[in-house]
């Protein structure tokens, strides 16, 4: 078994440290793992390299093995024997803030294979997507995991030919890929790509659950991120934030998920679904407008969900304070209880996640007690939108932006989150102490 992911900071050779995203490599093999279907095999998951800290062990043994008749069987397959060579892989995972030994950076040159080492940007041109040419002679957007692959294909092959005939070899696997995720394929003739893309990497605890990467649900999650959050440069900060805690246990999640598929269930109908309908709620709440009552109403309806315990939003804020109730936990399967043990370990620590996805979930929650009172239900939508705006952990905005620029850059954000006017107003008026603590001394 040879392939191997770097866990610790990268060292090159001219002493200079690449930071590394383990968590983020796991997610991204684990849609190799389902050949991009997203139909997971239980054999995947990693343990500690023996013998060499630095590195964790990629282990996947599908059974039967996958053949070649399809493009994500293919996928399936290249993976596993990747897998199971005798000589050693390693992907180096790193940040969108990487700064290449030659001076590159990210942005310019996403990845590369140094022999058998894969070296790629996790972070999708720090958000923005990349594009490649497709076979329809337009820019079309590729991911991170695309770039993973293809790098693995040159690892794979370890073609001594020119550069045009390796990258036509490489693009030539990496559509097996695309195919598999029903994305236009990428002309193996032409190997120009930048950045500037709609992403389509997204939250892939949701696309388990739901089975595939392109449900309603996740591109409601994928428009809230790149059209709300990632607009500024305040919101590309806290996604960032968001995106590191969100990975470092979203793939523990879906392990369980993949073995119990009473678990993947609970997980789509007590979470994702609501959790797309809540950020629609609060979408709605921010533009304001005539018929804001209705669209209120009908997100919250929509995520009724009878099958969930009638005390799902005390259940999740005693999650978020890392507590777990051992009555609840005997009333559920083995894996549901699992996810929710998962989920009081890493809530606590994951203030970006219980804001983004945790508090928008417990707001459609509390809504559903005022369905048939429409007035009622929208008023305290409102208020519920403030309260939550207010209580945004802009800390690591704070961070990412200079002093001078600070109080800018949290206007622009809340200008783009926030188009209906009164409501901005009140919102601004709730994080004007933060405001101010982030430019005092």
């Amino acid at each position: 078994m040879a392939l191997h992911i770097r866990e610790v900071g990268y060292e090159t050779a001219s002493g200079a440290t690449y930071p590394v995203r383990p968590d983020e490599v796991r997610a991204h093999l684990m849609i190799l793992a389902s050949g991009g279907t997203m139909d997971l095999a239980p054999s995947f998951g990693d343990e500690p390299l023996a013998g060499d800290s630095d590195y964790s062990l990629v282990l996947y043994s599908p059974e039967p093995p996958p053949g070649t008749a399809t493009a994500a069987d293919r996928v399936r397959n290249r993976l596993l024997e990747l897998v199971s060579r005798a000589n050693a892989y390693q992907i180096v995972g790193v940040s969108g803030d990487t700064i290449w030994t030659d001076g590159r950076t990210v942005e310019a040159q996403p990845a590369f294979a140094l022999g058998s080492t894969v070296f790629y940007d996790t972070s999708n041109c720090n958000g923005n997507g990349r594009w490649i040419r497709g076979v329809n002679g337009e820019e079309e957007c590729t991911n991170s995991v695309g770039m993973l692959y293809h790098e693995l294909a040159h690892s794979y092959h370890n073609n001594p030919g020119g550069v045009a005939e390796v990258e036509a070899q490489a693009i030539t696997d990496e559509n097996d890929l695309r195919e598999a995720l029903g994305l236009v394929l990428r002309d193996p003739e032409r190997i120009e790509g930048g950045c500037g893309c709609p992403s389509d990497d997204c939250c892939i605890v949701a696309s388990v659950a739901l089975g595939s990467p392109f449900a309603r649900e996740i591109q409601a999650l994928r428009r809230f991120r790149d059209h709300v959050v990632r607009s500024t440069e305040g919101g590309r900060a806290f996604f960032d934030a968001l995106h590191r805690e969100y990975y470092a246990f979203s793939v523990d999640v879906c392990r369980v998920m993949v073995l119990h598929p009473q678990a993947r269930s609970n997980v789509e109908v007590w979470l994702v679904r609501p959790l797309a309908d809540s950020l629609q709620i609060l979408r709605a709440c921010a533009a304001g407008g005539a018929e804001l009552q209705s669209k209120i109403e009908s997100h919250v309806l929509s995520g009724q969900q009878p099958a969930a315990p009638a005390d799902l939003e005390s259940l999740i804020l005693e999650l978020c304070e890392g507590r777990v109730r051992g009555d609840i936990l005997e009333t559920l399967d083995e894996g549901t209880a699992e996810v929710l043990r998962i989920l009081s370990l890493w809530l606590p620590h994951s203030p970006h996640v219980v804001w983004g996805l945790i508090r928008p979930l417990t707001i459609r929650l509390k809504l559903a007690g005022y369905v048939g009172d429409g007035e009622k239900m929208t008023r305290v939508a409102l208020e519920q939108f403030s309260s939550w705006m207010s209580q945004m952990p802009i800390d690591y905005v704070r961070d990412a932006t200079s002093a001078e620029n600070w109080g800018v850059t949290l206007d622009t954000l809340l200008d783009a989150v926030v188009t209906n006017e009164s409501l901005r107003q009140s919102c601004a008026h709730a994080l004007a102490a933060e405001k101010e603590q982030g430019t005092g001394p």
